[in-house]
């Protein structure tokens, strides 16, 4: 029956809650410098950076999701992520800002040859 499914379906949904680690739980055990985090708007993205001072690759999807935003135009934003880009790629942060799919994917290939 379609409740008997949506009750197992909920019963896995609850057993994986209570077994989720914490994001920066799993920063303590696992090294992230070889890995390649993405997100379309989500700061977490820098924590192995910031708290645990790992080195690592950012892929920000946030032009290909917001594309010409009203935001991305405003002088103090640029600045902004100028320095946030400047600044992180000078602590061994690289951050990558695709415009587009292509972008992406080019982007996706010199991150695997490169790690």
């Amino acid at each position: 029956s379609t409740q008997g499914v949506s009750s197992a379906a909920s019963d896995v949904y609850k057993r994986q809650d209570q077994n989720r680690v914490p994001w920066e739980m799993q920063l303590l055990t696992n090294d992230m410098s070889q890995h390649v985090l993405v997100s379309v708007s989500s700061t977490s993205i820098f924590t192995p950076f910031l708290i645990f001072h790992q080195n690592m690759h950012v892929i920000c999807l946030q032009k290909m999701f917001f594309g010409d935003n009203p935001t991305h135009k405003d002088i103090g934003y640029q600045q902004f992520v100028k320095k946030l880009i400047d600044g992180a790629n000078q602590n061994g942060v690289y951050i990558h800002l695709p415009n587009s799919q292509s972008e992406l994917k080019e982007t996706l290939r010199y991150l695997q040859m490169k790690l």
